[in-house]
């Protein structure tokens, strides 16, 4: 690869002077009803586990009368897995000791990736970096080496804090959604130093923020005031209608995460589509079943920081024709009436449901649960 900005030098651009870039055409972000949502493949694998799981971890009611049983969905990156870490942390589930581990290792992948995907996407629209002596760093990120899910060494570590205080490197991570980078990685930049020591042991934050993909199906069971629950998490790009019924059978109650921060984040290959619009098309699906099995739905609303930060670079409005908010609290009040009336749309007027506000603030999580999970026993 050449230089980062000196294979441009006849056509440099500030990531300031740059336009926002859309690709899509306003909407009202409403479901259609003669909306086709494309048939989802099947992934077997999930579906043996998901069985799996639901036979040995509950054999039967009359064994298991005592556990509320909680089905957790929502779409790749919507923050399930942070809702997992904040329920464990609360109620003192330890990782064992090879999860850990696990968790631990993505962090670096985390903060590595998230540099190269800045540096690739500045490249890509010809964003020259501030000081010209972190070109090569940039280079070298970018060709220089590959992390093995481990501390950076001395010279790893420099290139990545050097450019990310780089004030164009900064602009551009200010426009983020435009190349769907995960929100975290402005934290872990922050925290590099810390992290990168060979002792370094996650404090509950940082095992909070981690992107860790669930592949498949997790399984926490917790108690809560000698009262037992179970969350099953289901994980991947699909989500299977079939694998739906046999993940319903015995559940108490859905809760259904969606990142309203990715208002403006498309899809993969997709530049009609955001990934907000693909959530809540997952939605519907999850109203229905609810709906059928009168079962009661918690949508939390996720990403809720992210969203207002992202609100002065990326106006909602250019999203939604119909939002004329003028503040962080109207934009939060119109994400909350439009998952309120798709809802509504699919015949849950009459069955319990609650849509919430998810927060990165462990404490605010644990008042949250601690009302639902009072109703639930009911």
């Amino acid at each position: 690869m050449g230089n980062l900005c000196g294979i441009y030098k006849s056509n440099k651009t500030s990531p300031e002077q740059a336009p926002i870039e859309t690709n899509i055409k306003t909407t009202n972000g409403k479901s259609d009803s003669n909306e086709k949502v494309n048939e989802e493949d099947r992934n077997e694998g999930n579906e043996i586990e998901v069985k799996g799981i639901l036979k040995n971890k509950i054999k039967n009611d009359e064994e298991n009368d005592e556990t509320l049983r909680i089905l957790l969905l929502g779409a790749p990156e919507s923050g399930k897995t942070t809702l997992i870490e904040q329920i464990r942390l609360l109620y003192k589930q330890d990782f064992k000791d090879t999860e850990f581990l696990h968790r631990k290792a993505f962090i670096y992948n985390n903060i590595l990736d998230s540099m190269k995907q800045i540096l690739s996407y500045m490249k890509k629209k010809n964003f020259c970096l501030e000081n010209t002596d972190n070109e090569t760093k940039a280079q070298f990120v970018l060709d220089g080496f590959e992390n093995l899910y481990g501390p950076f060494n001395e010279k790893e570590s420099d290139a990545i804090k050097s450019l990310w205080n780089d004030k164009n490197l900064q602009e551009v991570y200010k426009r983020r959604a435009q190349f769907n980078l995960n929100d975290s990685a402005g934290y872990f930049f922050e925290e590099l130093d810390r992290i990168n020591q060979q002792n370094f042991i996650p404090i509950p934050e940082d095992l909070i923020r981690a992107y860790v993909p669930t592949l498949g199906v997790d399984n926490l069971i917790f108690t809560v005031k000698n009262r037992s629950y179970q969350i099953i998490e289901y994980g991947g790009t699909k989500l299977d209608v079939k694998l739906l019924e046999d993940l319903y059978d015995g559940i108490n109650c859905v809760f259904f995460v969606v990142a309203i921060s990715e208002y403006d984040q498309f899809l993969p290959n997709d530049k009609e589509n955001t990934k907000l619009q693909n959530s809540l098309k997952i939605l519907d699906k999850c109203c229905n079943y609810c709906r059928d099995l009168n079962v009661p739905l918690y949508v939390f609303l996720n990403e809720t920081d992210v969203f207002i930060e992202k609100l002065d670079v990326s106006p909602l409005s250019v999203y939604f024709d119909d939002y004329t908010g003028l503040s962080s609290k109207d934009a939060l009040l119109f994400m909350h009436e439009l998952i309120e009336e798709r809802c509504s749309m699919h015949g849950l007027k009459e069955l319990h449901h609650e849509i919430l506000c998810c927060c990165i603030k462990i404490d605010e999580t644990g008042k949250m649960l601690e009302k639902i999970f009072k109703k639930l026993k009911k």
